[in-house]
């Protein structure tokens, strides 16, 4: 059977072979051409004409589909982009759809394993028991039983535990120095009573920093809302709350001014009153006496010392005498070799500009004087600076003439032991006018000038 069906195709074959051995294209075809060719480059066809059947390198038939089919497929390298066209592979959707299956960047495959399994990321909800359907595994968290049901531990915004006291605790502390424990006392309302003084076993010192909401005031000062309130109790409305004393009589809630402790009369030397010397107003008429008697020792409570003869050396005597009949008083200058007064000397410059003496304000106690020329000049002295004062404007408060000698040089000297005020500073000006407003300037070298100040 088998040779009976293969005898004719390998005829076929053959005779197919025979007229067309290298799969050349006929038009027509023979129709015993059944025969598969092998083209390194396939043949193009026109209108009504044959080929062979092709076949790739190694034999193998080609087929390719031209419509009506699938596209063949694609191949996709690992780690390239997901193809558009391909053959799909996916899963079904709970609409009847195939969908793709999805990839991390981890290449780990997408599950939302929504009922029956305990997979997928654990739960940081703000409660443990909150209902979730999409968490595989929840975290525990803390729980309190309050006989019924279970409760969430919780704490405040700061991370802090919240705990409420249901009764009101024995609360200890520490006092003193040798660590012995003792109750802490509280007040009606609950807060913290504290005790000022010393720290003993049961009472504890406590540092007052408010009053009434404000910072507490210490010191001297006007009172305000930090100072506390403080009632002074009394007895009767006099001083001290006690009952006055008498006058001249030694008392503490009395004032007295007494000459000696047996209360002898303070002696006084007085004037009647007048509304005119206690700058008062009269009501009334009366009269003012005060009975005066002589200062002693005894009244005066004082002790004496000694008594001396005037103008004889005594230790318990101070004589200071300065008429004729009694004897001088005698002093002697001790030199010294600081303080004392200043000077400024200066050779007169040709020119009227003006001088400093001194700055600012002092006393001027001498003026000495020399012309060793022919010419008279004056000199100007000015209670002002230096800086305002200009030579021939305005009005000196002391003038001098330095003479002229007829030969050999002269000058003058003028000592002022009191002093002379200047109350803004001391300047003066040489010219060779008379004049305020003269500006003559005098010869260079010709006059020396001295001033002794303080």
């Amino acid at each position: 059977m088998r040779r009976w069906l293969l005898a004719p195709l390998l005829a076929l074959i053959a005779a197919g072979c025979a007229d067309n051995p290298y799969g050349i294209v006929h038009d027509p075809p023979p129709d015993s051409w059944p025969g598969v060719t092998y083209n390194s480059t396939p043949p193009t066809l026109t209108n009504l004409q044959g080929v062979n059947l092709q076949a790739d390198v190694n034999g193998n038939l080609k087929v390719n589909v031209a419509s009506g089919g699938g596209s063949g497929g694609t191949s996709s390298s690992f780690g390239s982009a997901f193809p558009a066209t391909g053959t799909a592979a996916g899963a079904k959707s709970s609409g009847g759809n195939m969908a793709a299956l999805n990839l991390d960047s981890s290449g780990n495959l997408y599950i939302d394993c929504s009922v029956g399994c305990a997979g997928g990321s654990s739960s940081n909800a703000s409660s443990g028991v909150a209902t979730s359907s999409t968490n595989g595994q929840t975290i525990a968290w803390g729980y309190a039983f309050n006989g019924t049901t279970w409760d969430q531990i919780q704490d405040d915004a700061s991370k802090n535990l919240k705990v409420a006291i249901e009764n009101t605790p024995t609360v200890t502390a520490n006092a003193g120095t040798n660590l012995n424990t003792s109750l802490l006392a509280l007040e009606s309302g609950g807060n913290l009573a504290a005790i000022a003084g010393a720290v003993t076993s049961s009472v504890m010192q406590a540092n007052l920093k408010q009053v009434n909401g404000v910072t507490t005031l210490t010191g001297a000062g006007a009172s305000g809302t930090g100072a506390q309130r403080v009632t002074a109790a009394q007895d009767t409305t006099t001083i001290a709350g006690s009952a006055p004393g008498t006058a001249g009589s030694p008392s503490t809630n009395v004032v007295s001014v007494q000459g000696v402790g047996s209360g002898t009369t303070l002696p006084v030397t007085a004037s009647q009153a007048t509304a005119s010397n206690l700058n008062a107003t009269v009501v009334g008429t009366g009269t003012f006496a005060v009975q005066a008697s002589q200062a002693t020792a005894s009244s005066l409570n004082a002790t004496v010392v000694g008594a001396g003869s005037a103008g004889s050396a005594n230790a318990g005597v101070m004589t200071i005498q300065g008429i004729a009949s009694m004897t001088p008083v005698q002093a002697t200058l001790v030199p010294a070799t600081s303080g004392g007064l200043s000077i400024v000397s200066n050779i007169v410059a040709n020119n009227t500009t003006s001088v400093a003496v001194k700055a600012s304000a002092g006393q001027l106690y001498g003026v000495q004087a020399f012309n060793n020329g022919t010419t008279i000049v004056y000199i100007k002295l000015y209670n002002a600076t230096q800086g305002s004062t200009t030579c021939g404007s305005g009005t000196p408060v002391a003038r001098y003439m330095i003479p002229a000698p007829s030969s050999g040089g002269s000058g003058f000297v003028f000592e002022m032991p009191n002093g002379m005020a200047f109350s803004t500073a001391i300047t003066y000006c040489v010219t060779g006018g008379i004049a305020d407003n003269d500006t003559t300037a005098p010869a260079a070298s010709t006059f020396l000038v001295n001033f002794v100040y303080d």
